[in-house]
């Protein structure tokens, strides 16, 4: 994960603006400050208490690999894995070997390295096996991984887990 890059020159709002003059002086002086930032990374203006976008994309996020993943035995015996995204979003796809145990995990690696702090994450199985609302699924993060669990016995099939996380 990139560090953390201060904007240091935008200035410090301590009033409402005045005029339109004013709004649209802070407005460039953010601009110039976003601009001038020669590669990806976190921004802190550190003058807001909220921020408000329209899309926020996480393009400079590093694309998991299959070995950013890490499949429990009780998935059966020679379980497949497919994944694609990054480890801010994707998706994993498992499909259950022959004999499946109860409770299966699955572990994402963030790819980008620890977070400071344990993210937030949002995880739905998107698969259409049987037992889709019949077996629910847990998760929790921790600073460097994701960890799904199948809270039941998997059938024999594809297992689909779309996620998104955040910090």
């Amino acid at each position: 994960m990139a560090n953390p890059q201060l904007i240091t020159s935008v200035p410090f709002l301590p009033r409402a603006p005045q005029s339109l003059d004013e709004v649209l002086a802070w407005a460039q002086a953010v601009n110039n400050a976003v601009q001038s930032l020669q590669e990806p990374g976190t921004i802190e203006l550190g003058v807001l208490d909220s921020v408000t976008a329209k899309r926020v994309q996480g393009f400079a996020a590093t694309a998991i690999a299959a070995g950013d993943v890490a499949l429990h035995a009780n998935w059966g015996t020679t379980p497949g894995t497919v994944v694609a995204g990054t480890d801010q979003r994707g998706q994993l796809s498992i499909t259950t070997g022959t004999t499946p145990g109860a409770n299966p995990t699955v572990i994402l690696t963030f790819a980008d390295g620890v977070w400071t702090t344990a993210p937030f994450a949002l995880v739905v199985r998107t698969d259409g096996l049987s037992d889709l609302f019949t077996v629910p699924i847990t998760w929790v993060t921790s600073t460097a991984a994701l960890t799904i669990t199948l809270t039941g016995t998997p059938v024999a099939g594809v297992y689909k887990f779309a996620y998104i996380i955040w910090g």
